[in-house]
């Protein structure tokens, strides 16, 4: 096991199985390099013994990435369902736009609390928020549960009466109880 630097630039080098193993650490810093070092061999090792190993490039994947791979499996997995494909198609444009060069590492629940503060200031409705938080964690593949333990769903929102302009509100209801109607459905004259 021995670590040396080439110009700035650390690199390992070891022998496994009769076979010399030297690669690049890509980093300027030792202790990292000892450890890529200690990470390859286990990896390795692994492989060697027939066991499955995780590939590199997906630990430095983006968010946008792994919702291009979620998505083009999702149309396959449910291409009888279009309507299911577009729904999450239109969920995850708003993560792609506002989380998509973030590394999956940096996925933090405070990334996750920053992005739903943003979507609510945008006047997104906690239902909206919460439908989009959970199909990234499915594009992740994780439950929310698991990788945000902390973040909590959004709430619902009000009745969609309660959004109404005051003095819209009272004339509503004023309307509603005209009408002998003791329910909160609006009357749209159409014969009920």
């Amino acid at each position: 096991m021995a670590v040396y630097k080439r110009g700035k630039v650390w690199w390992y080098k070891f022998i496994l199985a009769g076979k010399l193993v030297r690669e690049s650490a890509k980093t300027s810093r030792k202790t990292v390099a000892i450890e890529a070092e200690r990470g390859r061999r286990l990896e390795l090792e692994k492989t060697l013994a027939g066991m499955p190993v995780e590939k590199r490039t997906s630990r430095i994947n983006s968010v946008a990435d792994m919702v291009r791979l979620y998505q083009e499996r999702y149309a396959v997995d449910h291409r009888d369902r279009t309507q299911s494909v577009l729904f999450s198609r239109g969920r995850l444009a708003h993560v792609i736009r506002l989380l998509g060069s973030t590394l999956l590492p940096d996925l933090t629940e405070t990334a996750v609390r920053r992005y739903v503060k943003l979507r609510l200031d945008e006047g997104a409705s906690g239902r909206t928020v919460n439908m989009e938080v959970g199909e990234l964690s499915r594009a992740v593949g994780r439950p929310w549960s698991v990788l945000w333990p902390k973040v909590r769903k959004q709430e619902n929102g009000r009745r969609w009466a309660e959004r109404l302009h005051p003095r819209r509100k009272t004339g509503f209801w004023k309307r509603q109880r005209g009408h002998g109607r003791r329910s909160s459905a609006p009357s749209f004259g159409w014969g009920c």
